[in-house]
């Protein structure tokens, strides 16, 4: 190997100690994007898109069944309404912390941390 010169790096060092710079979530801009503009249900009733969108999930996970802006009322079974959530959250507040393991019956385990700290609200309270 050649000598080190005054402008190269030492050993076991990196020019970017702090990384690459983070890219922007295009996804995520285009949905703030759209979910910005206001829906008017088939009723008549002018939303906001976000809340339109909340009330989509929420109707989904409370009733199994989503009534769309236009009227149509979709069932969803309960693996479908498993991936809405999964999906919304993911774009959203970014994937969950997973912990997984096999106990010693060999049985996986799986933890989802959605973020959700209502067991620490309750020790609070």
């Amino acid at each position: 190997m050649g000598k080190a010169t005054r402008t190269s790096w030492k050993p076991g060092t990196t020019g970017n100690p702090r990384g690459a710079p983070k890219k922007p979530r295009r996804f995520t801009a285009a949905l703030e994007r759209v979910l910005s503009r206001s829906v008017i249900l088939a009723n008549g009733t002018k939303v906001s898109g976000k809340d339109y969108v909340a009330s989509i999930i929420a109707q989904a996970v409370e009733k199994g069944s989503v009534e769309l802006a236009n009227g149509t009322i979709m069932d969803l079974p309960p693996q479908e309404v498993l991936k809405l959530v999964q999906w919304a959250y993911s774009h959203v507040d970014g994937p969950p912390k997973a912990e997984m393991g096999i106990d010693l019956q060999g049985n996986l385990n799986v933890r989802l941390d959605w973020g959700d700290n209502a067991d620490d609200d309750n020790n609070n309270a």
